[in-house]
């Protein structure tokens, strides 16, 4: 979470969190150079900000009151939550992807039949097949084979 949208979930000025930040960071003896990042704002001026991960977000939060870790928390499960639906979004579309596929490999094999079958054309098609995999959230690969044999 970077530390402008800290500072706007708890209200606190952006420099009083990259300095809460800054003392942590020292106190964790944590590389400040991994987590520290350089923001534009409107205006065009460079200004030094921090991505933390969950566990320095956490430990952030913990010298600051009940209000302002509750609004950061809400907004760590909202990100996790939008994370999730993401990846079931990406398999609904891998799947819808793939009903299209196969909706075109019947069309084509269609077409193909018509041109076998057209007067004055001898040709033959003995197999024509296609093959798309993906892997889902979990890493399990799947593998989808479409056979238009014997056409």
């Amino acid at each position: 979470m970077s530390s402008l949208e800290i500072a706007e979930l708890t209200g606190k000025r952006h420099d009083s969190v990259i300095r809460d930040i800054r003392n942590m960071l020292a106190e964790l003896e944590s590389d400040l150079h991994s987590f520290e990042e350089i923001y534009k704002d409107q205006g065009g001026r460079t200004y030094p900000c921090f991505n933390l991960d969950r566990h320095h977000t956490e430990c952030l939060l913990t010298g600051y009151s009940a209000k302002m870790r509750m609004a950061v928390i809400k907004r760590w499960h909202e990100l996790e939550e939008g994370e999730s639906r993401k990846v079931e979004l990406s398999n609904g579309a891998i799947i819808e992807s793939l009903s299209g596929l196969q909706t075109e490999v019947k069309i084509l094999k269609e077409m193909i039949q018509s041109i076998i079958a057209g007067p004055g054309v001898v040709r033959e098609v003995t197999e024509l097949s296609f093959e798309s995999s993906y892997k889902d959230s979990t890493g399990r690969s799947y593998v989808d084979s479409t056979s238009l044999a014997g056409m």
